[in-house]
């Protein structure tokens, strides 16, 4: 039975494919057929070996290595066979088979900015549904890769398996010429507000040196449709919500102080 694979992968490190491959191991199980009545002696006893079919690409081979000599020595009756190949080239294949309803893998890794390519393509499972049941698993997420994976309709068509945590670079021999704190903690409190982060901002400027605080305000706002937040979740043009505004009022504030070089 030919299942349709969907971006199957790992959460905070300790939630891997172990777990979606279990759970699509018992999918396969449960539309097996059953063995013969009165069967017996070796034949009963050793079951027919499974192969898992997974594709991805050359920056998850890491990953796969360290589970899959672990998983297959606890269940010996599986065998996974990992098909690595170039990205663009695992999603152009990919596509091809949902299209021809035929040739897909069991499991397969999509690139996150293409999935609705592929929900909209169809042939990815609700993981939410049994035998997955991958909703006990929701609060041992982050809460934006959770929604990431999900269909407009509410199926769970992917699993995410990692997140793009966000950091605050800053040079501390400039913060402290500028007579501010250098520390993470304190230039955390300090740049957790905009009217604190703007503040720190002026502080930082100094336009005789050719130093600015940022390239360009519009970042503030453009930052924020980095392939997100163009829609609402009613499929709403976002581009000009309350959110939005507040950002371009932001920029409009950063120019006016002078603290961004004006890059275009």
């Amino acid at each position: 039975m030919m299942q349709y694979g969907a971006h199957f992968t790992r959460s905070k490190g300790i939630l891997n494919l172990l777990v979606i491959l279990a759970m699509f191991i018992a999918l396969v199980a449960a539309c097996a057929p059953a063995a013969p009545a009165g069967e017996s002696g070796s034949a009963a006893q050793e079951p027919e070996q499974t192969t898992i079919t997974v594709w991805g690409w050359p920056a998850a081979d890491v990953a796969y290595e360290s589970f899959i000599a672990d998983f297959e020595a606890a269940n010996p009756d599986i065998k996974l066979d990992i098909q690595m190949m170039p990205t663009a080239e695992e999603h152009d294949k990919l596509l091809a088979s949902l299209a021809a309803g035929a040739g897909a893998p069991d499991v397969a890794m999509i690139e996150i900015n293409y999935i609705d390519k592929f929900v909209a393509k169809g042939g990815l499972v609700d993981l939410l549904q049994e035998p997955y049941s991958a909703g006990k698993y929701k609060d041992e997420m982050v809460p934006y890769k959770w929604a990431q994976a999900t269909s407009p309709d509410g199926r769970l068509v992917a699993f995410p398996w990692d997140i793009g945590p966000a950091t605050f670079f800053y040079r501390r021999d400039l913060f402290e010429q500028a007579g501010l704190p250098s520390d993470p903690e304190s230039v955390a409190e300090l740049t957790s507000t905009w009217p604190g982060f703007l503040d720190v901002a002026k502080k930082l400027t100094n336009p005789d040196e050719q130093r600015w605080a940022m390239g360009s305000a519009s970042d503030i706002l453009y930052t924020n449709f980095a392939h997100r937040n163009l829609f609402d979740a009613d499929w709403n043009c976002a581009v000009n919500n309350e959110r939005a505004v507040q950002l371009l009022t932001y920029a409009e504030e950063a120019r006016a102080a002078g603290v961004d070089a004006k890059v275009s």
